[in-house]
């Protein structure tokens, strides 16, 4: 009986690949970026009732790309980022000016991370001079816990 010479080099290729392959967007990172990559969700509670805005969070490489959306004084704001470093607990980024602020240049933001503890869950606070400060921090936690978020 003659075995084929190709099953041993498969089984051979297979066994030394396992760990190699990485995921180059995940590296270059201080911290583990799988904690805050994905999607995020925030409420905002008006009489008329709660309306959610959302959040994206993309490892590119050492630096995260992404957005939020939040209402803060009255309006809707939607601010972009392509330059984000992740150390581990925090997100710090900049993005344009925004239109209404007394904040003519760009702006400086941070995104404090909260991992989950008894009844909360995993956290992000994002923060900016812009929006108010550390004062007004904009609450986001992941679409499946709206419903903590909602009832706070």
């Amino acid at each position: 009986m003659r075995r084929s010479a190709l099953v041993p080099l498969l089984a051979l290729l297979l066994a030394s690949c396992g760990d190699a392959v990485t995921d180059p967007s995940r590296e270059g990172f201080q911290g583990n970026p799988r904690l805050i990559e994905g999607d995020w969700a925030t409420i905002f509670r008006t009489q008329a009732g709660a309306d959610r805005y959302d959040g994206e969070l993309l490892p590119a490489g050492g630096e995260f790309i992404g957005e939020f959306t939040f209402f803060r004084a009255g309006r809707v704001i939607r601010i972009f980022f392509n330059d984000a470093l992740w150390d581990g607990s925090r997100l710090t980024f900049t993005t344009g000016p925004l239109p209404g602020t007394s904040f003519p240049e760009e702006v400086a933001w941070t995104a404090i991370y909260f991992p989950a503890s008894g009844d909360e869950p995993t956290q992000l606070r994002l923060t900016s001079p812009a929006i108010g400060g550390a004062s007004f921090p904009v609450l986001y936690v992941r679409p499946a816990d709206l419903e903590w978020l909602e009832n706070r």
